[in-house]
């Protein structure tokens, strides 16, 4: 029934618009020549476009492929603002922490520097002149340092922490019982395999972890 008709659209259409093999249970309609004002799709935005198809390619898809840009039009077009920050940002090199900072109540020097100082071993830091007037201690913690910063509308965290690192499973014990001594609650965690750790809190109430690898791990 199709016959010279389905051939006929095919070859008009392109492969890329039309299946090669149509459904004989459908009825196809009759395909009408592009005569006067009547044109077919791929003609209308050929025009529209201001495009000639070339020798042997015709049919809608072949026209917007055309539009995509090519590969030396890329190369050749300036980056946008956006994807310079983005390559600056690939490159950049992180050398890994500077400081944590720690929110505490104001005139929180006295207890910051019983707890970090005497009761963790923490070496305190001279803040800068410009910073000193805001309150707070500086203490050094390994390569990192940790800051105690006074907000006036303090809260304390009670789920965002830093984790500090001991030396060895000895040394984690050691710190506990010093702060069990010193009436600091703490709670055991073994959640993490091939790690020894557990939870405390600071004098204001802020969440803090202590870890250490196990011996022998």
């Amino acid at each position: 029934m199709l016959g010279s008709d389905s051939e006929q659209l095919v070859g008009e259409w392109g492969e890329d618009i039309w299946p090669t093999r149509l459904d004989t249970r459908f009825p196809v309609p009759r395909r009408r020549p592009c005569v006067g004002r009547k044109r077919c799709r791929s003609r209308v935005l050929r025009l529209r476009l201001n495009l000639r198809p070339t020798s042997g390619q015709r049919g809608v898809r072949h026209v917007l492929r055309r539009l995509e840009p090519r590969e030396k039009d890329r190369v050749a077009r300036k980056p946008t603002k956006l994807a310079v920050a983005l390559h600056s940002a690939d490159n950049a090199t992180f050398r890994g922490i500077d400081h944590v900072q720690l929110a505490a109540p104001p005139g929180c020097e006295a207890e910051a520097r019983r707890f970090f100082g005497d009761l963790l071993g923490l070496r305190e830091l001279p803040k800068p002149l410009p910073l000193a007037a805001r309150g707070g201690v500086w203490f050094q913690c390994g390569g990192q340092q940790i800051h105690i910063g006074v907000e006036g509308d303090f809260r304390p965290s009670k789920k965002a922490h830093p984790a500090f690192r001991l030396s060895s499973e000895a040394a984690l014990r050691s710190l506990r019982e010093r702060l069990v001594a010193a009436g600091v609650h703490t709670r055991d965690d073994q959640e993490i395999e091939a790690t020894a750790r557990f939870f405390a809190e600071d004098p204001w109430g802020n969440r803090l972890e202590f870890v250490a690898s196990p011996t022998g791990a």
